[in-house]
């Protein structure tokens, strides 16, 4: 695909918050997203949707200084507790991903003849 889109219309969570771009993008596995989408040969543009007449492009680098562990993730908005009952952090399953993903690029750049500019700009 040529393109990556983000669908986040601005809704009120049965928890009061609103959810929209701006919270999309401080969530653990949003940000792990980004991160995955970075790392990978997509490394066009963003178009974020937030209805069906509004739009907008963006080609942010901020996943670079906001790590996806320190994102926010329901399973700690929820004490890691649903229905009495512990749940594993969610940040663990993130973590591991993102390392992984990191790896893996560190392993295809190693093996390339390819400069590094043509990957990370």
């Amino acid at each position: 695909s040529k393109y990556f889109f983000v669908l986040c219309p601005p809704i009120q969570h049965e928890s009061g918050k609103l959810c929209n771009f701006l919270s999309w993008s401080k969530r653990g596995w949003c940000k792990a997203e980004e991160v995955s989408r970075r790392l990978s040969h997509f490394n066009k543009m963003v178009v974020v949707v937030e209805s069906e007449k509004q739009g907008f492009l963006i080609d942010s680098h901020d996943y670079l200084c906001h790590a996806s562990g320190t994102g926010g993730s329901s399973c700690c908005d929820m004490n890691h507790m649903v229905d009495g009952n512990p749940i594993p952090c969610d940040k663990i399953k993130v973590s591991a991903i993102v390392q992984k993903l990191l790896n893996d690029r560190i392993s295809q750049l190693a093996s390339s003849s390819v400069p590094l500019d043509v990957f990370f700009h």
